[in-house]
């Protein structure tokens, strides 16, 4: 639909954000979600399949494991970001942001044609007091977010991730690392 969204408006600027796949699928691990049954609803949309999606489709409906499904969804999902990106919009990775919080989240909102003022500084960094619990709570150091799956995913389960997402070929994270950013691009 964002192909839609900017023919229909094309005064808007996209933003989009690319999550690390790791979180995502800790995050879904613990709500018990199913990464088949989302990866089966991508695999049944026969106008990704037929279309951008056509070259990975062996890779996606082979993968057979929690982590192969999370890499295999996110992967796919990610790609069509990466190919729906168009000149003027915004595509960058979440941990790119947390690394220089303020300065970053400054910068985007000028791109915005905002203003950043002593009140959103003090929001953004308030949540360096730390977090108070196990999830993604309000309070949070958005500098350590960026590693804090990395005692919580074995080394095997972090390779049969890795397996399936270096085959897109994505250039979002190589190698899994957090904080492998391409600073010119998106």
């Amino acid at each position: 639909a964002i192909d839609w969204i900017a023919e229909k408006n094309p005064e808007l600027k996209i933003i989009q954000t690319v999550r690390h796949p790791v979180p995502l699928a800790l995050s879904w691990k613990a709500r018990n979600w199913d990464p088949g049954y989302s990866l089966q609803r991508l695999l049944s949309q026969d106008r990704l399949m037929q279309g951008p999606l056509r070259p990975f489709e062996g890779i996606m409906r082979d993968a057979g494991s929690f982590w192969e499904q999370v890499g295999a969804f996110w992967s796919g999902v990610t790609y069509l970001q990466w190919q729906l990106h168009r000149p003027g919009w915004i595509l960058k990775e979440h941990e790119w942001y947390c690394m220089h919080a303020e300065e970053r989240i400054a910068w985007l909102a000028g791109e915005m044609g905002l203003g950043i003022n002593d009140s959103m500084c003090a929001f953004i960094n308030c949540r360096s007091s730390g977090s108070s619990g196990p999830g993604y709570g309000i309070a949070r150091d958005p500098k350590t977010e960026v590693h804090k799956w990395e005692k919580k995913i074995s080394s095997q389960e972090l390779k049969e991730l890795e397996q399936v997402v270096s085959r897109f070929e994505l250039p979002f994270y190589p190698g899994l690392d957090p904080e492998a950013f391409r600073e010119d691009e998106f």
